[in-house]
This record gives structure tokens, C-alpha cells and sequence, in this order.
């Protein structure tokens, strides 16, 4: 099930909006495109609840000048289950499917060189998705806009967060059984749109 709304406010100088997206087997229909579904041991599939969502804030206080500002999310639940098989070394089962909170997730916490030009990930990062998030912020200045097309400029600032699901981690070094990852853009833009 999906919901869109986007209102302008103030005389056309705010527009504010809202979009959410929830259900099953949805992950590939958000920009993150997080999992549809987990396989069981016997081939069977198992669609993962989940949801997105968007809110989104643009000022245009001047012909020229526009600010605006979105924050969203995307999600992905668990779902695992016992494959029937046992670890030999710890005589704990082994478990499969999408956040089997056996994952073995320390090796999340080590970053990898590219080999042949390829990335790769090290072995011992299982680590699932459990929600991605992102908010920004920028504007955009019209330098010119008229018969000759437009040229404007903007500058913008995104903050993405991921969070996993919970594995295994290792407690004697010191590292969590929950990895995620913070990055911090800023971003700058020059851009030129031909006349209509």
C-alpha cells in the first residue's frame, strides 16, 4: 500500500510532501532497493515486510532562491528460521533466511581494498540490512532564467545512515554485534537547462 501527498502552502512558496510505501515483498520499489523476499531450505520463498517513507520541505522565498529539505527512510524486517542443521563446533543450529541473528557480523568492521578493480567484502561480514535512512539539505540559485534557457547553481548536504540487523560479533576486541555505517556528503552543482 502506497500514500502520496504534496500540498503548496503560503501562496506557493512552501511546498510540503509526504510519501509513504508499506507492505510485502516492496524492497525493490524504494530507492535503496533493500530485499523482496528470503529463500527457505526447501526453495520455498518468504516475502519480508517492509516500508519506506519521504517527507519533503521546499521554500521558494524568492523567484530566484529555493531551500529545501527531505528525510527518508527504508526498512526491511527480519525473518529467519531454524535449516535443521547444527554448528560442529558451537552445538548451536544453524539458522538462514533474511537477519539470522547468527550472522557472524565482526568482519563488517574491516574495511577491504578493491582486488583486480573489483570491491570485495571480507568473509566474515554477514551483516542484513535493517533500515537505511538520509536527510538533506541544500538550495538552488537561479542565476538566469528566461528565452535562453536557465543556468543555476546549489550546493547540498546529505547525512545516510545503515543499520543492520544483529549477528555475532566479537566481544573481546571490542566490537558490537550490530554494525553500521555513517557517511556525510556534500555535494555542489552547476547546471544549465535548455529553453522550452
Amino acid at each position: 500500500m502506497g500514500v502520496n501527498a504534496r500540498v503548496s502552502l503560503l501562496s506557493k512558496t512552501l511546498d510540503v510532501g509526504a510519501h509513504v510505501l508499506a507492505g510485502n515483498g516492496i524492497g525493490r520499489y524504494s530507492t535503496a532497493t533493500l530485499p523482496d523476499a528470503t529463500a527457505h531450505p526447501d526453495g520455498s520463498l518468504e516475502l519480508l515486510t517492509g516500508g519506506s517513507a519521504l517527507g519533503s520541505v521546499e521554500w521558494h522565498p524568492l523567484p530566484r532562491f529555493d531551500l529545501y529539505g527531505y528525510y527518508g527512510g527504508e526498512y526491511a524486517k527480519r525473518a529467519w528460521y531454524n535449516t535443521g542443521y547444527t554448528n560442529a563446533t558451537t552445538g548451536q543450529p544453524i539458522l538462514g533466511g533474511y537477519g539470522a541473528p547468527t550472522n557472524i557480523v565482526y568482519g563488517c568492521y574491516t574495511e577491504v581494498l578493491p582486488s583486480s578493480g573489483v570491491a570485495s567484502s571480507p568473509s566474515n561480514c554477514n551483516a542484513d540490512n535493517r533500515n537505511i535512512q538520509e536527510g538533506t539539505i541544500g538550495y538552488w540559485f537561479r542565476f538566469y532564467k528566461g528565452v535562453h534557457g536557465t543556468l543555476q547553481q546549489g550546493i547540498q548536504y546529505s547525512y545516510a545512515e545503515r543499520r543492520t540487523w544483529q549477528g555475532v560479533g566479537e566481544p573481546a576486541a571490542n566490537i558490537t554485534n550490530s554494525p553500521k555505517a555513517i557517511d556525510n556528503m556534500w555535494f555542489t552543482s552547476f547546471r544549465y537547462y535548455l529553453p522550452r
